[in-house]
């Protein structure tokens, strides 16, 4: 059972420079499915009956870094939720992640918007959140980059 295209992935390691080299190696070039970074397992994973609904001690995650690029903020907009909420959209120089296009990021609050203070012609860093949702990762004022 499993996933047959995932188990032809699997490689046994001996050593954190093996780890490091397949890490690398299946980042920088492309595989037949998404990934977001490689799992390693001690061993095989337990028999059901020794299973529990709790982290595996025996697996452990090595996530890629997220892409990240820095795009101009068109506008400042600000959506009311149906129980008043106010969220803070901004419109941004369409970029391209991975193989989505970013126009909009979601900042969330007032709160947040204020302590970023983030106006029209700033420049922001956009990375997407779990490879799909693009969230705002640093922001500096229009003369950061020289990107005005």
């Amino acid at each position: 059972m499993g996933f047959t295209l995932a188990r032809d992935y699997t490689r046994p390691v001996s050593s954190v420079e093996d780890v490091i080299r397949w890490r690398e190696r299946w980042f920088a070039n492309p595989l037949p499915f998404v990934t977001d970074g490689v799992v390693l397992h001690q061993a095989r994973s337990p028999s059901g009956r020794y299973w529990r609904n709790k982290p595996a001690l025996w697996a452990v995650a090595w996530k890629y870094p997220p892409a990240e690029q820095v795009t101009r903020v068109e506008r400042v907009m600000f959506r009311i939720g149906r129980t008043g909420k106010i969220t803070v959209v901004l419109a941004l120089d369409p970029l391209q992640l991975d193989d989505k296009w970013v126009r909009r990021v979601n900042i969330g609050s007032l709160a947040r918007w204020r302590f970023w203070d983030i106006v029209p012609g700033d420049q922001v860093a956009v990375s997407l959140k779990g490879q799909g949702i693009p969230q705002v990762t640093r922001v500096r004022g229009a003369a950061w980059s020289g990107l005005c």
